[in-house]
C-alpha cells in the first residue's frame, strides 16, 4: 500500500473486515449468493472509493 501525503501529514489506514451470515449458515456454498455478495461489496467499495487489496472466502 502506498502512502497517502498531505500538507502536514503522512500515513495509511488499512481495515481487515470480516463478514459472516447470522448463525454461520453455509448460504455462501452455493456460487450465486457468493457472487451476489461479491458484487456488493465491490459496488459499495467502489461509490466510498476504497482499495480492495484481498477478497477471499473460507
Amino acid at each position: 500500500m502506498e502512502l497517502k501525503r498531505t500538507q502536514h501529514a503522512i500515513g495509511q489506514s488499512a481495515y481487515h473486515f470480516v463478514w459472516r451470515p447470522k448463525y454461520n449458515v453455509k448460504v455462501f456454498l452455493k456460487e450465486y449468493p457468493r457472487l451476489i455478495a461479491e458484487q456488493a461489496i465491490k459496488e459499495i467499495a467502489e461509490k466510498w472509493k476504497i482499495k480492495i487489496i484481498e477478497l477471499k472466502e473460507y
